[in-house]
């Protein structure tokens, strides 16, 4: 039986083909194994690209709501420090004016109002605190201060009060400029008139922040405001009145600490649905990570097994073609 062979020409050229498609071979393996990813994605998707591309959609939506919620929590903690240093202040205040109306030396009554001034003044400049180029206090507004400056509303409110003689008259003009509709909120407030929620993903949300003209703070506000009227000339000429302010103010305090107590809850139960959603987020991510990897990475095991096998092919390709090359026929006839 004949056994038909292959020409020189044709060896050769097949030697070649071989050649060339285990040094590719090596080349896509050796980097397959370096990067630790696929050079050929299509094989992992079986052709269909969907669930590539939802993973992909899924890995940057959650991303988006990580950095979402992670800016929300230094808003909502920046909110939380101003909030615990007006509480500070109000209490602090509290204190040294109701001890005027036991000891009422104008000079107690004198370091008391001032006391009370540099704290609104402080109030206003937390207030205004702006954290990774957002105003915590001034809603959907970020860009802008939440309101004018602490001198600016003192002063208006030392015009308005200028004609006012008694303790009662002071406190009903600065009730009503902090009062919803009041010149706090129409003239002093630069803000938006409403927060937006923080979307944390699959339907959840949280509103970290308040705004400057939530009640549970104008009120301390006014409060303090009161007091500071009393630095600044407010019912000069009327001792027993300012007496009498001071100790009201004093009263008012103790009630609006504790609504500013509940206003600092109300921001914690955002910070704590903020970190219950970036765990969440970051086991989505984890998740959604290894399903991806399991289409685009490489198995590092398989591939380095394929790269030792191909190497081998690739040598014996190499002896094979050099003995044939050896081969002549005076050899064949020895």
């Amino acid at each position: 039986m004949e056994t038909i062979g292959l020409g020189d020409l044709a060896t050769s050229l097949q030697s070649r083909r071989n050649n060339a498609r285990l040094n590719n071979e090596l080349v896509r393996l050796t980097q397959e194994l370096s990067s630790g990813r696929r050079t050929d994605v299509t094989s992992g998707v079986s052709g269909d690209f969907g669930p590539l591309a939802a993973f992909r959609r899924d890995l940057s939506a959650i991303e988006s709501f990580t950095q979402t919620a992670q800016e929300a929590r230094l808003i909502a903690q920046a909110g939380q420090e101003v909030l615990g240093q007006i509480a500070t202040g109000a209490s602090d205040d509290s204190t040294s004016l109701l001890l005027v109306v036991t000891n009422p030396d104008p000079e107690l009554v004198e370091k008391a109002a001032a006391s009370a001034r540099q704290n609104f003044e402080a109030a206003i400049a937390g207030l205004n605190t702006n954290v990774a180029g957002r105003s915590v206090f001034a809603g959907q507004d970020f860009g802008n201060a939440a309101t004018i400056d602490a001198d600016t509303i003192l002063a208006d409110l030392v015009l308005a009060t200028a004609a006012e003689t008694t303790a009662a008259g002071v406190e009903a003009i600065v009730d009503a400029y902090f009062a919803p509709g009041g010149g706090f909120e129409t003239t002093a407030y630069l803000g938006d008139v409403a927060a937006t929620p923080t979307r944390l993903g699959s339907g959840e949300t949280a509103d970290p922040t308040l705004l400057a003209t939530d009640p549970r703070i104008t009120q301390t506000l006014a409060e303090t405001a009161k007091a500071a009227l009393i630095d600044l000339d407010v019912l000069i000429g009327q001792p027993d009145e300012r007496i009498l302010l001071a100790g009201n103010v004093g009263q008012s305090l103790l009630e609006a600490s504790a609504n500013l107590t509940d206003a600092r809850a109300a921001v914690g139960i955002a910070e704590e649905a903020l970190e219950r959603s970036l765990t969440r987020l970051a086991a989505e991510k984890t998740s959604t990570e290894i399903a991806l990897g399991e289409i685009v990475n490489a198995d590092p095991f398989e591939t380095a097994a394929r790269l030792q096998e191909t190497e081998v092919q690739l040598e014996t390709l190499y002896i094979l073609t050099g003995r044939l090359a050896a081969l002549s026929l005076a050899n064949f006839l020895r």
